[in-house]
């Protein structure tokens, strides 16, 4: 591996050396026709050190640029012996200019800046207190839980997150499809108001009768597939089921519950459309208002409770 080592603490030589590294790094951008990022010094294996004095002057506004350019070409950065403000600095300047996903790692107090820096912060409870993991997004007892936290438990989250929203989405677009009615319609035919006047949407008989419904899913979804497996059975590997495997019945018969739902919400608004339809019919045959307002009254008096 070819090392880069700029520990000279002056500010000419750094700018010097940088200076040189720079043009190195873009002659052989151009013989190889790619980014230094996606080839170039990374295929050499290329390394960069600097410790923190001589970090203060490659951060200063006219050499930043190329110090991080030629950092983000390298395999790898080694920042020794750096002040808590100047970890959280670096973090900062890469998320600038890579504008990608950054995962702080710290163990200790000087790590906290750091770690709040970072898109994602990784706290370590070790020896040198909590603070990291109080600061932090998430906490491991091992650095050897990295791996785990983020290739495992990174991509399971993922996975959770991204349904949530999608549902989140899927839920606000069925809902808002099936309201009762649109603010023209409202506004047209001022006797829908009485749907709310007497409390048509929410009684104590819809609230029972929703918790009936929360009650029968929950029998369908959990206590149903429970007892079907009440009683071990092997597979063909010798193993028996576990939690996991009651988790995906569980799953996999939410799906038809939650159409059933969408059914029970669906029909409950069919006649509010038949409603506004038949009304809308109504006045383009040239009905006289207190004819609409008699059929409303009639309607609305028959809408079950």
């Amino acid at each position: 591996m070819i090392l880069i080592s700029v520990n000279t603490g002056n500010r000419e030589d750094i700018k010097l050396l940088l200076k040189e590294q720079m043009a190195t790094l873009e002659k052989k951008e151009e013989s190889n026709g790619i980014e230094a990022d996606e080839g170039g010094w990374k295929n050499q294996g290329r390394a960069l050190i600097i410790d923190g004095r001589s970090l203060v002057f490659a951060m200063e506004e006219g050499m930043r640029s190329s110090f991080l350019h030629i950092a983000i070409a390298c395999r790898a950065v080694i920042c020794c012996r750096v002040s808590p403000l100047q970890k959280a600095e670096i973090v900062e300047a890469v998320k600038r200019m890579v504008r990608s996903v950054t995962l702080a790692v710290g163990d200790g107090a000087n790590d906290v800046g750091m770690i709040q820096a970072a898109h994602v912060g990784v706290g370590i409870s070790g020896n040198e207190g909590l603070q990291a993991v109080n600061s932090s997004d998430y906490a491991i007892a091992q650095f050897s839980h990295l791996q785990k936290l983020i290739l495992v438990h990174g991509a399971w989250s993922y996975t959770r997150v991204a349904k949530c929203i999608l549902y989140c989405f899927y839920k606000n677009i069925v809902l808002y499809i099936i309201e009762t009615s649109s603010k023209e319609k409202l506004l047209q035919f001022p006797a829908l108001y009485k749907r709310s006047q007497n409390g048509e949407d929410f009684n104590s008989k819809i609230f029972w009768l929703h918790c009936l419904n929360g009650l029968f899913h929950s029998i369908v979804l959990f206590w149903a597939p429970l007892k079907a497996i009440d009683h071990d059975v092997a597979f063909l590997s010798g193993k028996t089921h576990d939690y996991l495997f009651l988790g995906n019945i569980v799953y996999t018969v939410r799906h038809p519950a939650s159409l059933f739902s969408f059914a029970f919400i669906f029909s409950s608004n069919i006649e509010n459309w038949f409603c506004v339809t038949f009304l809308k019919y109504v006045q383009t045959r040239r009905f006289s208002s207190c004819g609409i307002k008699a059929i409303v009254s009639i309607n609305i008096a028959l809408t079950p409770c």
